[in-house]
């Protein structure tokens, strides 16, 4: 069976990330404000804080999707805040989209003209991650959104 992650992540010198969860709609899978305690995912208290924020929301999708589809989706989803997204990148931030693939699936799409376009629009980045070792259940299924 396919299946593939997409994650929305938000990087900024300062914002809060209730304020990004409570504009976008959506719930962070991690998240932290610049200046707080710095922490692994799991709680263990590293040294320092943390010098930017940061929020992520994962979707995770099995079957037989077409990854850069599920992307328009969320293109479409994101549309209406572009003035949001734009001030994060106005100030010295940055919003990008990326993928996390599988190593052991062969699945691919392709990337329309129109979706490159209002990703730039909207001051998004896009990036791929592929993790060789993810096996049959994907390790960041756990808190995030099913489509």
């Amino acid at each position: 069976m396919k299946y593939f992650g997409v994650v929305l992540l938000i990087k900024h010198p300062s914002i809060d990330p209730a304020v990004i969860s409570s504009e976008l709609k959506l719930e962070a899978f991690r998240s932290w404000k610049a200046g707080e305690s710095r922490a692994t995912p799991t709680g263990t208290p590293l040294p320092g804080t943390w010098r930017d924020s940061s929020w992520n929301h994962v979707f995770s999708y099995k079957g037989e999707r077409k990854f850069f589809d599920e992307i328009r989706q969320l293109l479409i989803q994101l549309l209406p805040h572009k003035d949001f997204l734009l001030k994060i990148s106005n100030e010295g931030g940055r919003v990008e989209i990326y993928l996390q693939l599988p190593g052991d699936l062969n699945q691919g799409s392709s990337a329309e003209p129109a979706m490159l376009k209002e990703m730039a629009e909207l001051g998004l980045y896009l990036g791929v991650e592929v993790f060789p070792e993810w096996g049959d259940d994907p390790r960041n299924t756990v808190g995030v959104t099913r489509r």
